[in-house]
């Protein structure tokens, strides 16, 4: 029963598939009811419908090719100006209130010829000047468009302006699918991956917003001066990994800053200066053990537990500590925690330790109760 059950439910997915992928239309160079070759290029939520029909005395309705105009003006394979209750959009006439044209205007009364009240998200409202074969709304995508009005290469939403004083391009807000938004001083732009982002990016997945190339000085997210940067996901924000020309700070919280070279560059502080016009200035903090490799390959580091200090002399001397943290004591430059085993012996040898001195004191004990024990018998 479970078999069959799951059988027939793999049969009803295939044939709703089947049905969501069947061509809406068919390309050919004649024929009646034909779009004509390369004119399927009408794209309506992942439906293709047609901008040019393959006879002369057909056009473009509701995206279908047909004799039947519905007194909107079509010759010549296309459609040239609609009624009201339709309106024009890439060589058709589409019907207000249903399907596919609700796609693209959301207006369910006729209305003005000419006239769409609301485009449908994905499209932006035409500023052209109003007319029966002028198209009101234009798809964000749409990198053509009309009347000098168009919108940007892979675009999924967007924004223009309503009272522009020339031709415009839209503002994108959201990319198509995984490519990500990057908006510039002037411009907005959907680039197909992160490393498409650039210098002074950083790349953000966001499933729900859509990707976008965050600036790395972004004003609520961003570090002033920083260059170079990677998106901190788990706490939104930007990591600068380079800063312009100041000096890269990692601060206690994970965050980081770029500051002037006085700001890490004092002795007896929380940091010293690494220059590195290549790799970027760098702050290095007096406890990180790991440090910071410079364009040269050399690793300068801080010391373990340690508050303050000053910069070695040369790569080849280790830094000594100042000051240690709380928690830790200052013994020859070096930090040691003050609940540490101070012996130099492994965990288990002072286990093993433990256990014999357990065994010897438990041994002394018995032989003494033993002796006085037995001797006071005697």
């Amino acid at each position: 029963m479970l078999n069959t059950f799951t059988l027939a439910s793999l049969l009803a997915q295939l044939f709703l598939a089947a049905l969501s992928s069947e061509e809406t239309c068919t390309e050919a160079d004649n024929g009646a009811g034909n779009c004509l070759t390369s004119s399927c290029n009408v794209w309506i939520e992942g439906q293709k419908y047609c901008s040019k029909c393959a006879t002369d005395d057909e056009g473009p309705i509701n995206g279908k090719c047909t004799k039947t105009f519905e007194s909107n003006t079509c010759a010549s394979k296309v459609c040239t100006s609609c009624v009201a209750g339709y309106f024009f959009y890439m060589g058709g006439c589409y019907k207000k209130g249903q399907a596919p044209g609700n796609a693209i205007c959301t207006d369910t009364e006729a209305g003005a010829v000419g006239v769409c009240t609301t485009c449908a998200a994905g499209y932006f409202k035409n500023p052209a000047t109003v007319a029966a074969g002028t198209p009101p709304c234009i798809a964000c995508n749409d990198t053509t468009g009309n009347s000098g009005n168009k919108g940007i290469d892979k675009c999924s939403t967007c924004t223009i302006e309503t009272s522009p004083t020339s031709d415009q391009t839209a503002k994108c807000t959201k990319c198509i699918a995984s490519n990500y938004l990057k908006v510039t001083s002037s411009t907005t732009q959907c680039v197909a991956t992160a490393n498409d982002c650039g210098d002074g990016y950083a790349a953000k997945q966001d499933t729900d917003s859509g990707n976008q190339c965050v600036s790395c000085e972004d004003t609520t997210k961003g570090v002033t001066g920083c260059a170079r940067c990677t998106y901190d996901s788990a706490n939104a924000r930007i990591q600068c990994t380079k800063c312009t020309t100041n000096y890269l700070k990692k601060k206690a919280d994970g965050s980081t800053e770029c500051v002037a070279e006085n700001q890490c560059d004092v002795s007896g502080s929380a940091y010293y200066k690494v220059s590195d016009a290549t790799k970027g200035n760098k702050c290095v903090s007096c406890s990180d053990a790991a440090g910071i490799t410079d364009a040269a390959g050399e690793t300068w580091k801080g010391v373990e537990g340690c508050a303050k200090c000053t910069k070695p002399a040369d790569i080849n001397t280790a830094t000594a500590c100042d000051e240690c943290s709380s928690g830790y004591t200052l013994e020859g430059g070096k930090c040691t925690s003050s609940s540490a085993n101070r012996s130099g012996l492994s965990t288990g040898a002072i286990a093993g330790i433990s256990v014999a001195a357990v065994v010897v004191v438990g041994g002394l004990v018995g032989f003494l109760c033993w002796w006085f024990i037995c001797r006071g018998k005697a």
